[in-house]
């Protein structure tokens, strides 16, 4: 904890130092290490201004939020409205720091998942709260913009408050995303047909990463013992992508969705578990599209049920 606490504030020291100009960053680094920077900016920015003001400098106008407890929210609108309502994310001081930074071959897509800390600034002695995200981003005119993101994990200690009203914004699949939604019909259909832990290692990049409760697994045939281990090979699973997009050279992408687990109790009574999903691809060089990672949350209950 201490070694991410400390990576996080160097690189805060070393964004609020620069003093070259974005669009020179642009033109002198490689894609991969312009995205670091802009993750490493958005972090500094959230330190001290807060993630709403933070988010409303660099989300895309058709970004996809997966926020815990919230159904998918698509625009940058209704993503300040959801971001907007949390009045007690004033109290925190939040930060990121990334662990993969992942670029299309043709530099104008990438996607991350890192670590995202938190701490209530009112008390000096507070416990430092840790968590991890996902994302994707959009490069436009040389500058990096969000496109996807969701936390996952205990970050924030309090509830989501919805807000009143949050446009309502049609779901897309960009024919950028085919590609990357067809996948994932894919992998959802084997997660119905022969359980969910052979399609999480049939679906999964040999690199892959997941985030079980239980720390961390790596590498198809781990992603598939611990699923195994904690029992998700006797539920249902069933998702659906509604948001999907990626490079126009089709090297990398991310699909959105909303999600249902069925299972039974130990008296045998039926549970139905309602959550939405991030999940970040990649092209092989075999021309197969495997996930990179994959991440979810809470979303409230179907209005009809």
């Amino acid at each position: 904890m201490r070694r991410h606490c400390a990576i996080s504030l160097l690189v805060c020291a070393l964004v609020l130092g620069l003093s070259a100009p974005r669009v020179v960053h642009a033109q002198t680094i490689t894609p991969r290490a312009s995205l670091q920077l802009a993750i490493a900016e958005l972090s500094a920015l959230m330190a001290r201004t807060g993630l709403a003001a933070a988010f409303s400098t660099v989300v895309d106008s058709q970004v996809v939020l997966v926020w815990d407890g919230a159904p998918i929210v698509r625009g940058k609108l209704a993503s300040a409205r959801l971001l907007l309502a949390q009045k007690e994310f004033a109290l925190l001081q939040i930060e990121m720091t990334p662990e993969l930074v992942d670029v299309s071959n043709d530099g104008q897509f990438g996607v991350s998942w890192g670590v995202l800390f938190s701490r209530d600034q009112r008390v000096p002695t507070a416990p430092l709260r840790v968590g991890r995200y996902l994302s994707a981003w959009k490069r436009n005119a040389g500058a990096w913009k969000l496109l996807a993101f969701a936390p996952l994990g205990d970050v924030f200690p309090m509830a989501t408050v919805l807000p009143a009203a949050i446009p309502s914004i049609p779901f897309v699949i960009e024919l950028r995303g085919a590609v990357f939604a067809h996948a994932d019909s894919m992998f959802s259909a084997m997660a119905g047909k022969q359980g969910a832990p052979t399609a999480f290692a049939a679906f999964a990049a040999p690199d892959v990463i997941t985030f079980p409760i239980d720390g961390i697994a790596i590498g198809p045939l781990n992603v598939k013992t611990r699923m195994e281990a904690s029992g998700a090979g006797r539920l249902q699973w069933e998702w659906k992508s509604m948001v999907a997009d990626g490079a126009a050279d089709g090297s990398l992408g991310f699909t959105v969705g909303d999600a249902i687990i069925r299972g039974k109790t130990s008296d045998r009574s039926a549970t139905i578990t309602y959550f939405k999903y991030l999940t970040l691809w990649r092209k092989q060089s075999d021309g197969s599209v495997r996930f990179l990672t994959d991440g979810g949350n809470g979303r409230p209950v179907p209005a009809s049920r």
